[in-house]
């Protein structure tokens, strides 16, 4: 599996995480596309061999967990349907952690 992402996503992604003050954590917005190839060998007559490639298309920056991890889904829902209408769904979430000394 690949994973491909904008060098303008991901350098505005490490400025989000910079220039906060403590822990964040948002939304991966983009798709997942599979390929399936068929080759033909002398050895196998018919060998599929499947591709997956995930496309990171854009990040939201958004707080929908409480401290003690417990989801708001009030809060994921609105930031959802607030995104919808670009049609890239959901692919994960990440997290960012500030370590101090």
């Amino acid at each position: 599996m690949a994973v491909r992402c904008s060098g303008i996503v991901i350098s505005s992604l490490f400025y989000e995480n910079v220039k906060s003050t403590g822990d964040q954590m948002g939304l991966l917005l983009g798709q997942v596309r599979r390929k399936v190839s068929d080759d033909i060998s002398d050895i196998n007559i018919n060998a599929k061999k499947e591709e997956s490639t995930t496309y990171i298309y854009d990040f939201l920056p958004c707080n929908f967990c409480e401290k003690n991890c417990t989801v708001l889904k009030e809060k994921l829902e609105q930031l959802l349907d607030d995104k919808a209408q670009v049609n890239r769904p959901n692919l994960g979430n990440w997290k960012f952690y500030v370590l101090s000394s």
